[in-house]
């Protein structure tokens, strides 16, 4: 048994779709015709679904973790991001299970902690 693909709802899925693609190496997978939803696939084949959020008011965020390499990798990686305008609310760390992490926002502010690769 395995997850098929994990859902967000997003304030413009081209938007995130982008940020997907450019820093996680994310390919299109499917988009709807009225470009209000889509899959993002990355090379593990592991799905991501950006959905057009419709609801007013506020919304809740979501986190999820991305292995991405060594502790380089990550601080590189968050680096970039930051660099290009999003936030880096946790630089890297050492964890207490011994592996090191930085935890970025995406554009819709959900927290995506880049870990080290077992």
């Amino acid at each position: 048994m395995r997850i098929e693909y994990v859902s967000l709802f997003v304030q413009d899925v081209q938007r995130s779709e982008m940020f997907y693609q450019k820093y996680f190496r994310a390919k299109e997978d499917w988009i709807s015709t009225d470009k209000q939803s889509c899959l993002l696939k990355f090379s593990d084949d592991v799905r991501l679904e950006l959905l057009k959020n419709a609801e007013p008011g506020p919304r809740r965020c979501a986190r999820f973790a991305i292995s991405v390499g060594g502790p380089e990798m990550i601080e590189s990686l968050a680096r970039a991001i930051e660099n290009d305008g999003y936030e880096c609310s946790q630089h890297l760390e050492k964890t207490k299970d011994g592996r090191y992490r930085a935890i970025v926002l995406d554009p819709d502010k959900n927290e995506l902690e880049l870990v080290e690769e077992n």
